[in-house]
């Protein structure tokens, strides 16, 4: 349950990092 969340999160940040970058 929650690592998958935070999982995902994480991902979601590095593709925003990676597009606005």
């Amino acid at each position: 349950g929650v690592k998958v969340l935070e999982r995902t999160l994480d991902l979601l940040a590095q593709l925003q990092r990676r597009i606005l970058c």
